[in-house]
């Protein structure tokens, strides 16, 4: 999924260093991914084509307070259009809303984005997500913010 990670849409909206290599993926994998889903604050989810089990996005759980959690998400730009982060995206907060040990017993999940990210506004309102009507200040710019609900 490294390629994905080089799309300049993607990078507009996500903080990655530039250049990105190989490297800073595996750290992610590494360091992140893996020590989050052991030490219990969250999850990691590759989103694979269904014909070439080719990785082709991502979704992730932080926890934040309580069982109140944060998510984030992205696409390959080949991928989007379909429908196919909006379906994720609900399959993925459905299993982080199932009690523990079978998901992550979240009973809120956050999400946010920069305003002006109309692609990542609509799957997160396709997917359920109460968006508020105000953004909220970031040090990055103003942010969209959500919420959805167990």
């Amino acid at each position: 999924m490294y390629y994905i990670s080089l799309d300049p849409e993607l990078r507009r909206w996500l903080s990655l260093p530039d250049p990105y290599h190989r490297s800073h993926a595996r750290y992610f994998v590494d360091r992140i991914a893996l020590a989050t889903a052991r030490e219990g604050q969250g999850a990691d989810f590759a989103i694979e084509d269904r014909d070439t089990e080719i990785g082709i996005g991502w979704i992730g759980f932080r926890r934040g307070n309580d069982n109140e959690y944060a998510c984030g998400f992205w696409l390959a730009a080949d991928a989007r259009g379909r429908g196919l982060m909006t379906q994720a995206l609900r399959t993925a907060c459905r299993w982080a809303m199932t009690a523990a040990p079978e998901g992550l017993g979240a009973h809120e999940i956050h999400w946010e984005a920069h305003e002006g990210n109309h692609a990542s506004r609509a799957v997160a309102v396709h997917a359920g997500f109460i968006v508020e009507p105000d953004t909220v200040p970031s040090p990055t710019g103003p942010k969209w913010t959500g919420r959805l609900l167990a």
